[in-house]
């Protein structure tokens, strides 16, 4: 399945964000991870086991951004309608973003909810802007567990 990052522009994606409220600090911060995934294990890279499947993803041991980066994930509707996760993120997650988008197109970014690859998707450009989209081949009910699972962990 190809699955990757975009930036999200415009006004139909970011619709509703005003109405989430106020974000609680999350109880653990590690419930939700991003980490950059790894062509082998090594030193610094471990397989993980991949959500529903009896597969496992090589990611880098660093945590890169977690669950306090994160302010909310909800689906959206694309070009042609095609649905993807929205996520928006706190300032400073915004700024982690920046630097790890810059520094790693092309390369795929895992996203883990409680210790499992939930997406993997590929960044294909710098996110300078506060919203990222998730996009894929996904079920209306892939979209809205990857969204909900996300969200949840973030708040």
């Amino acid at each position: 399945m190809k699955i990757g990052f975009y930036v999200a522009c415009g006004l139909a994606l970011l619709a509703g964000c005003s109405r989430l409220g106020v974000r609680s600090e999350p109880k653990d911060p590690n419930v939700l991870q991003f980490r950059l995934v790894e062509e082998r294990e090594g030193p610094d890279a471990e397989p993980v086991k991949v959500k529903g499947k009896d597969a496992t993803c090589c990611v880098n041991k660093q945590v890169l951004m977690d669950a306090r980066d994160v302010k909310s994930a909800r689906v959206v509707k694309g070009p042609g309608g095609k649905r993807q996760v929205s996520l928006t993120f706190t300032e400073s997650g915004f700024r982690k973003l920046i630097e790890i988008t810059g520094r790693n197109v092309g390369r795929r970014l895992a996203i883990l909810v409680e210790g499992q690859v939930l997406a993997a998707p590929t960044i294909h450009t710098v996110i300078d802007v506060n919203n990222a989209v998730i996009v894929g081949d996904f079920s209306a009910e892939e979209t809205r567990a990857i969204a909900c699972a996300i969200h949840a962990a973030a708040r």
